[in-house]
């Protein structure tokens, strides 16, 4: 991974390896928490933020969903992404 040194993006893939469980499993504040540990160590990766959107709709919860989708807007206005 680009940006991370060997160490760094092994703990990324770990992270990414439990967030995604944790998003597959019903419990979304232990989704949210995995996803956001993830979204710390790769804040470029517009994937933390399309997960935390599926989430937040999946278990109806729209008053958690605008700050992903302004993070996503931000990422896409100048990543190009």
């Amino acid at each position: 991974m680009w940006g991370l040194d060997k160490s760094n993006a092994s703990d990324a893939d770990s992270l990414l390896t439990a967030a995604v469980q944790a998003v597959e499993s019903e419990s979304f504040e232990e989704a949210r928490r995995a996803v956001g540990n993830y979204a710390a160590i790769r804040p470029v990766d517009p994937w933390p933020m399309k997960a935390l959107v599926h989430l937040s709709l999946t278990h109806g919860k729209v008053d958690t969903v605008l700050g992903p989708l302004e993070q996503l807007d931000q990422m896409e206005f100048h990543g190009g992404h």
